[in-house]
């Protein structure tokens, strides 16, 4: 699976954002953890999204987890987006990307 990485912060508290493809699936994935203030660790998880329940909780595109990022006021470099993408197009696997907050990976 490909994963890519994205450190910001949410309603005051540091959050990472971690996207990607699921190759053996076929699948896109989401997780938003929040260590600090979630008794959990986290603030979505696509296999608890009910909107994604019929899916088993994963998704054929990366729109849901945009629609999801923007209900929640969460920004995320267009670079690592359009990474998701591209690595579900070439169905990547074995893959970690780190964003910074101008979209550069390292």
């Amino acid at each position: 699976m490909s994963q890519h990485f994205f450190k910001t912060t949410h309603k005051g508290d540091a959050i990472t954002v971690m996207m990607g493809w699921d190759k053996p699936l076929q699948v896109f994935f989401m997780v938003i953890e929040d260590k600090t203030s979630k008794e959990d660790g986290f603030i979505y998880s696509n296999l608890e999204d009910p909107e994604l329940a019929q899916a088993g909780g994963f998704a054929q595109t990366i729109e849901p987890f945009v629609n999801k990022l923007d209900e929640l006021g969460i920004d995320v470099p267009i670079e690592m987006l359009e990474g998701v993408e591209m690595d579900g197009i070439f169905n990547v696997g074995n893959k970690q990307a780190h964003y910074g907050i101008t979209g550069q990976t390292s």
